[in-house]
């Protein structure tokens, strides 16, 4: 099992009831907090960030994640992933293909990407790791069309053996 966080600290400062200069400390102990619990990875999605806030709040939330076995991916944005040294990047379904990426990008260097259809899956096999959503409802994303079980179990056949994480909406309950 792949355990992933997604970030959204203006989600978590809301939850904690925290005034907006709270948040990146919020979002710091959130990190912090899910090294620690041993998360396997960590995908900071801030996207209302600018590039060099993003960037430094990248090389500080690193400085948690280093002699781990966390992996600390940015959202989306692969300039900052390389300047700020991050394990890797996460890709949406309509960025750059994955082998495009690891063209100009270090060794070791991890890529996830979001999938919503097979042919999205099939087309992003050079990933490490495809994000397989949203599968049920939830509060951050109410109005989209779910991929339910039946649709999760064909994106991972057409994944092969390529991994496939599900997000939306599921715990332990939800797992068969």
């Amino acid at each position: 099992m792949i355990l992933c966080l997604v970030t959204d600290r203006r989600r978590l400062g809301a939850a904690m009831g925290a005034r907006q200069g709270e948040w990146i400390d919020l979002l710091r102990q959130q990190v912090e907090a899910a090294v620690s619990a041993g998360v396997d990875v960590v995908q900071v999605r801030e996207p209302d960030l600018e590039a060099a806030q993003l960037t430094h709040l990248i090389r500080d939330l690193m400085t948690h994640v280093e002699g781990t076995a966390t992996r600390l991916l940015v959202n989306d944005r692969v300039d900052v992933a390389i300047a700020a040294k991050a394990s890797g990047v996460h890709l949406k379904e309509r960025s750059m293909l994955p082998e495009h990426v690891r063209a100009i990008t270090p060794p070791h260097f991890m890529i996830t990407c979001s999938v919503h259809t097979i042919t999205a899956a099939v087309a992003r096999k050079s990933a490490d790791l495809l994000i397989a959503g949203t599968v049920l409802p939830t509060a951050s994303k109410p109005a989209v069309d779910y991929l339910n079980k039946a649709g999760l179990e064909e994106i991972v056949e057409a994944a092969a053996q390529q991994p496939v994480l599900g997000i939306g909406g599921l715990d332990v309950a939800s797992i068969p």
